[in-house]
């Protein structure tokens, strides 16, 4: 169930005349279409003639139900400048709802060739009614990362999987006009930040920010990731526009029809090298370390052990346990949760970190990231 879910009932979600009208467009039994054996395919009259304007109007609807899984996000490089950017477009969902809302049309597939390093595919749009045929191809390395804790047979049959569908995702939005793509995508993102905004007014923008990240960290997806993906520094930072762009990206993995691996990529080598650089400066030149900077800027030199403080004597066990230095744990609290003082902490800011120091999530991110004094 969808956690910024609030009144929203499947009965509402499915008043629809497109649903309603179904029956009465579907076509004559005994009606034959035509199948292309070539190339090539020549129009035919069809019963219920496309219209545009009714084309657009079914798309849109099926935006609004489709909400978040209607699309998603990823990172692309510059090549020239260095620089990544990150592009959004329709998702497999949507390009499905694009052909029901098309009509009189059909996507195929070739068979697929396979190699030791890839598999190809050759995905067919055929528009019945125009006599049109575009075909698109597709190359899916069988090399790609999958994450989770999956047999190497299971990792071969995502990727296998993902690939066919992005053939048919892309050869559907080759031929569609883009121009009722982005407009589905729009109004399917408008059904969301709808969702989002209502969460926000009944609890807070802190607990949305919440919610959001810890279920990407489900998907094996780390904050430091999250953050580098949208350019934010801290949790705080994130703000209504980067939860709806993330419950798109989330959907999409969660689906299958996309990598964790691809929209949230790992941050760049080049970059961790040039904060060790800059911290191994500091200590060299005499200046504080990193650590002690934290330290003084959270205000504290020592844990906090207030004998009546439930919460920080289970954070101080959790730690001990964990092996995490108090100052490793000021960092982190510093620069993931975007928080400088203990007092600051809400109460689900106070459970999440429990939970990621329990859950080894808060080691694992100072392991990444490589912290020295």
């Amino acid at each position: 169930m969808d956690a910024f879910d609030f009144n929203y009932g499947a009965a509402e979600l499915l008043q629809s005349d497109t649903l309603t009208n179904t029956a009465a467009k579907l076509p004559t039994p005994g009606t034959a279409i035509q199948r292309a054996g070539t190339q090539y395919v020549q129009a035919i009259s069809v019963q219920n003639p496309r219209s545009l304007r009714q084309v657009e109007k079914d798309l849109m609807e099926e935006a609004e139900l489709l909400g978040e899984s209607a699309y998603y996000a990823w990172t692309v490089k510059d090549k020239r400048t260095g620089k990544t950017e990150r592009i959004e477009g329709p998702s497999i969902g949507l390009a499905m709802a694009a052909v029901r809302s098309w009509r009189n049309c059909a996507v195929e597939q070739d068979p697929v060739l396979e190699t030791p390093t890839s598999y190809q595919f050759n995905a067919a749009f055929v528009d019945i009614e125009r006599g049109v045929v575009v075909n698109r191809p597709f190359r899916q390395d069988r090399a790609w990362a999958v994450g989770g804790n999956m047999d190497a047979a299971r990792k071969e049959d995502i990727r296998f999987q993902i690939g066919a569908s992005k053939a048919t995702r892309n050869v559907v939005l080759n031929y569609i006009p883009k121009s009722l793509t982005d407009k589905a995508v729009e109004r399917a993102k408008a059904g969301v930040r709808f969702k989002i905004e209502d969460y926000v007014k009944r609890n807070s923008i802190v607990a949305a920010q919440e919610v959001i990240i810890k279920e990407l960290r489900k998907v094996g997806v780390s904050i430091e990731r999250v953050l580098a993906a949208i350019e934010r520094q801290t949790t705080k930072a994130i703000d209504i526009d980067d939860i709806v762009r993330l419950k798109g990206d989330l959907r999409a993995i969660q689906e299958g029809s996309e990598f964790a691996e691809s929209l949230f990529p790992e941050v760049a080598t080049k970059e961790a090298e040039e904060k060790g650089k800059a911290t191994t400066d500091e200590a060299k030149s005499g200046d504080l370390g990193l650590k002690d900077r934290v330290k003084k800027a959270v205000g504290v030199t020592e844990a906090k052990s207030t004998a009546g403080d439930k919460w920080t004597k289970e954070r101080n066990t959790l730690l001990s346990k964990a092996s995490i230095k108090e100052e490793d744990y000021l960092y982190y609290l510093l620069k993931v949760i975007g928080v400088e003082k203990e007092d600051d902490l809400s109460t689900e800011q106070r459970a999440s970190l429990l939970h990621d120091i329990e859950t080894g999530a808060m080691g694992q991110w100072l392991g990444a990231t490589e912290v020295t004094s």
